[in-house]
């Protein structure tokens, strides 16, 4: 394409859409969710069965992120479950972080204060 062509996009005001995304957006519409950081961080619960997302102050984010798509009246029901399952995925990814970390902290750590073993070289 050189410089100066136009760009034709026939169907930008009406989409042709595939099957497939037809069907992506009939079950979004079937299966609406609730853009809240109570129902995304219940759902990251159940999903891991853990409990502490440690510090708080990313629900402030959260809510603000979460608020403004719900908000736009642009936003399909596809894109409204999109954001939140990636939300409740970041949030379940937290918590198995945090419990990672937790677990494997210097203060609860059964191997504190003890040196990996000497390595051992051959000698020829």
């Amino acid at each position: 394409m050189s410089a100066g062509q136009k760009i034709r996009i026939q169907d930008l005001r009406d989409p042709i859409l595939t099957e497939g995304q037809r069907a992506a957006l009939a079950f979004a519409e079937r299966n609406p969710v609730e853009l809240s950081v109570d129902a995304v961080l219940t759902a990251a619960n159940e999903r891991t069965a853990l409990d502490d997302f440690g510090p708080q102050d990313f629900r402030e984010r959260l809510a603000l992120w979460l608020s403004e798509t719900d908000e736009n009246p642009d936003r399909t029901h596809l894109g409204r479950l999109s954001l939140y399952n990636d939300c409740v995925r970041y949030a379940s990814n937290r918590l198995r972080t945090r419990r990672f970390s937790m677990s494997n902290s210097p203060a609860r750590s059964s191997w504190w204060g003890c040196r990996a073993p000497a390595r051992r070289t051959s000698s020829t």
